[in-house]
């Protein structure tokens, strides 16, 4: 029996069994998670390719089809730009933001953060990916979860948004500080944006917050606009 088994008839039969469970596991799967966006957001069956090439160009970081339905699910809810996107650009944000789930960042959050950082501060979405991997750079260099960096950043957005295009870089420089001070970051850039409504308050405050971060990141001028 055991010879038999062994046979090499046999053991392509097995092979050939094995692939074939498989692969109908496979397209079982991708099944379930392409009928399961279509649930989801009602969305046409034009985003099935992304689905697929955004799990292809992510496969090497064990993305899986479900965690790219995911992405894609989750930045076509929350990021206003994505449906207006070429195919190529589609893919490639919903690549990045389905590699992000291995730092324990959800697809909304990274969506939100592509939607404030355009929207908001007025990035493309390639500056916008940029400032995402710089901020997962800068919670790895402060030793920080980056899923809770993450999430501190998208909760000051609404005060970051005063410091335009460099305000994810000006929070990095602010979450340094929080950390050497003991002070919550989201407290730090709260306690300063409420100086911002006069001049003399807005200039006192510019410069101590400068004084801070190391350098001439912050105009009172420019935050009495925008705060």
């Amino acid at each position: 029996a055991i010879g038999s088994a062994l046979a090499p008839t046999n053991l392509m039969a097995n092979a050939l069994s094995q692939i074939y469970q498989t692969t109908m596991s496979m397209i079982g799967a991708q099944d379930r998670a392409l009928a399961s966006f279509q649930k989801q957001t009602g969305a046409g069956q034009e985003y099935n390719s992304i689905i697929r090439e955004t799990r292809e160009a992510s496969f090497a970081y064990g993305v899986t089809i479900d965690e790219a339905s995911g992405a894609v699910a989750g930045l076509y809810q929350n990021f206003t730009d994505f449906s207006t996107l070429s195919k190529k650009a589609k893919v490639e944000v919903a690549s990045f933001t389905a590699k992000l789930e291995n730092f324990g960042i959800t697809a909304d959050e990274t969506a939100t953060l592509f939607n404030d950082l355009t929207k908001s501060v007025g990035m493309s979405v390639g500056q916008a990916q940029v400032a995402i991997s710089q901020a997962i750079s800068a919670a790895k260099g402060l030793g920080m979860p980056v899923a809770e960096y993450s999430r501190k950043l998208r909760e000051s957005m609404p005060t970051l948004a005063a410091y335009g295009k460099e305000s994810v870089s000006v929070f990095n420089k602010m979450q340094a500080v929080a950390k050497k001070t003991g002070i919550e970051v989201t407290k730090l850039t709260q306690t300063f944006a409420t100086q911002f409504n006069t001049f003399q308050a807005s200039a006192g405050a510019a410069s101590q917050l400068n004084s801070l971060l190391g350098g001439p990141f912050v105009n009172n001028m420019t935050l009495m606009n925008q705060v």
